[in-house]
């Protein structure tokens, strides 16, 4: 649910019976997150909560591209020509 107030919108959740929710379209979208991306729940004073996205780091993202696509061959690459580029 939707609320739109004069000082501030709030998106509401329901906590299902396996301790679930389900984070609103209009905050994913805001978050830019998708399934399978992480996010970090702050604890902060007066019952406050802060949700943020954690940002993979590279090599986990190669590690999931090589999942789904496959490993690249790159010891014949020559990294000598992509210095001064």
């Amino acid at each position: 649910m939707w609320v739109n107030s004069d000082e501030e919108q709030v998106a509401t959740s329901t906590l299902t019976a396996k301790n679930q929710i389900t984070i609103p379209k209009i905050i994913r979208n805001f978050l830019g997150i998708k399934a399978t991306d992480m996010i970090s729940w702050k604890i902060r004073e007066n019952n406050t909560v802060v949700i943020s996205t954690l940002h993979k780091e590279l090599w986990d993202i190669v590690d999931e591209q090589a999942k789904q696509y496959g490993s690249v061959d790159v010891s014949k690459f020559d990294w000598e020509d992509t210095k001064g580029e």
